[in-house]
């Protein structure tokens, strides 16, 4: 796959750099999708006050396999993961949605959307 997140990317409690900003403005990075955007800037925010000390919840749609490995697309929002995992009109196709919870310091995010983020162990 081409469209790989980003290992050098701001991490999840420092994100003013791709999304100048953010913490005071929020609403500037709304992608359309409310409940998505809504939960991933709860965590956001939160974030932004804890700092890296922080275990974040989050969320892949994934068949191929039931952890998270090290550059895997990850979201903060449930919902957008359940949206991904949509293969057609029947929800008994849908792929599975795992979670789990990581260092906040392990997620990073190019500038993309609120809703998408890198996981690296290393």
């Amino acid at each position: 796959m081409s469209h790989r997140p980003d290992r050098y990317g701001a991490r999840l409690f420092d994100l003013e750099n791709v999304f100048p900003g953010i913490y005071e403005h929020p609403e500037y990075y709304s992608t359309g999708d409310f409940q998505s955007d809504l939960e991933s800037l709860r965590v956001i925010l939160n974030s932004y006050q804890h700092k890296e000390n922080l275990f974040i919840k989050v969320y892949r749609a994934t068949a191929l396999s039931s952890r998270l490995h090290d550059g895997d697309w990850v979201t903060l929002s449930e919902n957008y993961a359940r949206q991904h995992a949509m293969i057609d009109d029947n929800p008994e196709h849908d792929w599975p949605v795992i979670s789990q919870l990581v260092p906040a310091e392990k997620l990073t995010n190019d500038g993309n959307s609120i809703n998408e983020f890198g996981y690296f162990v290393q």
